[in-house]
């Protein structure tokens, strides 16, 4: 008989367990499954075992009636070696899942037994079976051994702190996740897909700061890590305030640094991110940049607790920054005006009710309105003569 290419390493705790495995029908049974028994007759051998063998073990099979130590029990109602083997349930789930499964021909006396409690692990997750119903424990063993090992769970068991934390921002959790699922992938083809979701993640990130007033309103993704290290030119943190721990400010600015390169597959690529990533065949380098985006989810998850309150705020405007004029954003006959200058309205983050500052753009004057016209402020009549860019236009706070 050819012996199937995965193998699934059992221990099988019973105090006739060299009985059990010399009958011919288990043997076939197990050997055509790809069950590979290590023998225990006491909890005792299971834990010596578990100490040697721990992360080459793919489950545990045990009985009931059976001894903690020694070959055989005390009586037909010994549990202790049982007793123990539960015990050893949560101490081998810690760092990775390993199934228990209770294959016993006890199940009138167990149930007498353990009438109340007891049995709520093996009860939960439908893993007792009578003696006879081998076949079929061996079959929910592998479905569930193969579950375990597939990437979906180890991903979900591993990250399970931060995938929580990127729920904080609707969208986040499952874009990490599918992110995550690359680190298993061997498609070279198209990388840029690597890099695209961690990008994203990042991306709400900086828009959830913004709305939070976690950060001012920045236009540019890019521009994120340049505020944190001050080399904004219009916005600054605070003296003695801090919003982002300076080794994340710089993972940041890497992490912009790379997906910027490497999450665009046409240009002219400054870094050629996703050239090195699909012919090295060498994924880690993107894990740096998940690593770091897993890193960017905790860091919100905290922040986020700060409410944007003006008290609160731990950046402000440079004070030397001089603005051509500061207001608010006003609707006029459905079109969008601050002061004298009308504003672009298509595709911009400003909206009526926001204060602003207009500025120029690489020291260009302000255009003039080819359709000039005037209106009330309350106090006087303005002339709307100039025209202003969404470039020329920085959002100082947005409207409540």
């Amino acid at each position: 008989m050819e012996t199937p290419k995965l193998v699934y390493n059992v221990i099988w705790v019973d105090d006739e367990i060299d009985t059990l495995i010399s009958d011919m029908g288990t043997k076939r049974c197990l050997m055509s499954n790809g069950i590979k028994i290590i023998p225990a007759h006491s909890a005792i051998e299971l834990r010596e075992i578990m100490e040697i063998s721990y992360d080459r073990i793919d489950a545990v099979i045990t009985d009931a009636n059976m001894p903690k130590y020694g070959d055989k029990p005390k009586n037909e109602r010994d549990l202790s070696g049982f007793e123990d083997v539960k015990s050893c349930v949560e101490r081998y789930n810690q760092k990775r899942d390993i199934p228990f499964y209770l294959y016993s021909g006890r199940g009138d006396f167990l149930a007498e037994r353990y009438e109340s409690e007891g049995l709520e692990y093996f009860e939960t997750n439908e893993r007792i079976f009578s003696k006879g119903e081998l076949p079929k424990l061996i079959e929910q063993l592998k479905r569930e051994v193969e579950h375990i090992n597939s990437s979906s769970f180890r991903i979900r068991k591993k990250y399970s702190k931060e995938l929580e934390a990127a729920k904080v921002i609707e969208g986040n959790e499952e874009t990490l996740f599918h992110a995550l699922l690359y680190d298993y992938s061997e498609d070279w083809g198209n990388t840029q897909d690597y890099f695209n979701p961690a990008r994203k993640v990042v991306e709400r990130i900086f828009d959830a700061c913004k709305r939070r007033e976690i950060i001012p309103q920045l236009t540019e993704l890019n521009s994120f890590s340049g505020f944190l290290l001050g080399k904004d030119s219009v916005f600054a943190i605070k003296e003695n305030c801090e919003i982002m721990p300076k080794p994340l400010v710089h993972s940041l600015e890497y992490f912009l640094n790379i997906t910027q390169d490497g999450s665009h597959g046409a240009g002219d690529l400054r870094l050629g991110v996703d050239e090195y990533v699909r012919t090295s065949k060498n994924i880690n380098l993107f894990r740096t940049i998940l690593y770091i985006a897993m890193d960017l989810c905790l860091w919100y998850q905290k922040a986020n607790e700060y409410s944007g309150t003006e008290n609160r705020l731990k950046w402000q405007l440079k004070p030397d920054y001089c603005f051509e004029y500061t207001g608010v954003v006003k609707k006029i006959d459905g079109k969008l005006v601050c002061g004298e200058c009308l504003l672009q309205d298509k595709e911009v983050e400003y909206t009526e009710g926001d204060e602003v500052g207009i500025k120029l753009y690489k020291g260009k004057a302000l255009r003039g309105n080819n359709s000039p016209f005037e209106y009330d402020d309350g106090e006087k009549k303005i002339s709307v003569c100039k025209y202003a860019f969404a470039n020329n236009v920085v959002i100082i706070k947005k409207k409540n």
